[in-house]
């Protein structure tokens, strides 16, 4: 065999190597230890300061629903990213159902934010966040009757949304930050859920 071949194989798979294992992704909840470190994210990361819920907000989150958030570790235990919820009833988004933030016995799971660092956007981490949420937390972590899930997000996220299964309501009645927001909503597969 060709030494320059074996020597291209080597290579190859030392750097499958090591990609892999620096894009491995670990989940868990949300504890009370992470809160200032993903407020800062999302401070630093959203486009606009009132597009992201407050740190107080997040603390209720976490204290009320924790197995409704979820956040993406590397192999270090360093935050990639985050996703949380939390429930309301019906899947029609006002300001006063997300001012509550959640509601035990709601039936409608409302994101209130997915959010990846700035220097790890456009590296598709968001999109496995989300389909692992989606797909794999809130259906085996989450014992909560789920029918629906609602989410609002800014015009450039709508095509992602869909493409997630998500259909587009319309424009939303929120009205934080300088943005309009689009509504979408995804009904639950029981069957698959």
């Amino acid at each position: 065999m060709n030494v320059h071949l074996i020597l291209i194989i080597i290579i190859s798979f030392v750097l499958y190597l090591i990609f892999k294992g620096r894009h491995k992704i670990y989940y868990s909840e949300i504890n009370v230890n992470d809160v200032e470190e993903i407020n800062f994210m999302e401070e630093t990361t959203y486009d606009n300061i009132n597009d992201s819920p407050s740190i107080d907000f997040l603390y209720k989150i976490v204290e009320r629903c924790p197995d409704l958030t979820m956040v993406a570790r590397n192999n270090k235990g360093e935050i990639l990213g985050v996703i949380y919820s939390g429930l309301i009833n019906g899947t029609k988004v006002t300001e006063n159902k997300i001012n509550r933030g959640h509601v035990d016995d709601g039936d409608t799971l409302f994101v209130y934010s997915l959010c990846v660092k700035n220097e790890l956007r456009g590296k598709g981490i968001g999109r496995r966040i989300a389909d692992h949420y989606y797909n794999e937390w809130i259906p085996k972590h989450s014992k909560r009757e789920i029918k629906c899930i609602s989410v609002s997000v800014r015009d450039k996220h709508v095509q992602w949304m869909k493409e997630l299964g998500f259909n587009m309501v319309g424009p939303s009645e929120i009205k934080y930050g300088n943005e309009p927001w689009i509504d979408l909503v995804k009904c639950v597969d029981k069957a698959n859920f």
